[in-house]
């Protein structure tokens, strides 16, 4: 998967899908119970993405990646005025950009 295919995808299923198999349970220890045909709202319930954002906060290069991705998201804005600034900055920080931050710094990895 590319950055440009990670920024497209919209929050929903498979962007849940994706974060679940590669961030919040990595393939590598992937149960067998979660072969299941529905994820948690990792990408649109704070609750789940923020379990994403512990998952970032355990590897110190991959946190550091998971900020970049983050602030690249919204620094590639022109704003007119601060609350344009502000909007967007909480934009970013919702579970759908929560998500693909971390998939792009797993793309470093």
């Amino acid at each position: 998967m590319t950055k440009e295919e990670i920024l497209k995808m919209a929050a929903g299923e498979e962007l849940n899908e994706l974060v679940d198999r590669h961030i919040v349970h990595p393939l590598e220890e992937y149960p067998e119970w979660r072969l299941v045909k529905s994820f948690p709202g990792y990408s649109f319930d704070i609750g789940f993405a923020w379990q994403v954002v512990e998952k970032m906060r355990r590897d110190k290069s991959l946190l550091y990646r998971f900020g970049l991705a983050l602030s690249e998201m919204s620094l590639n804005q022109q704003y007119k005025t601060r609350a344009d600034y502000i909007a967007d900055l909480m934009r970013w920080l919702c579970p759908e950009a929560i998500c693909k931050a971390a998939l792009l710094a797993k793309l470093e990895d």
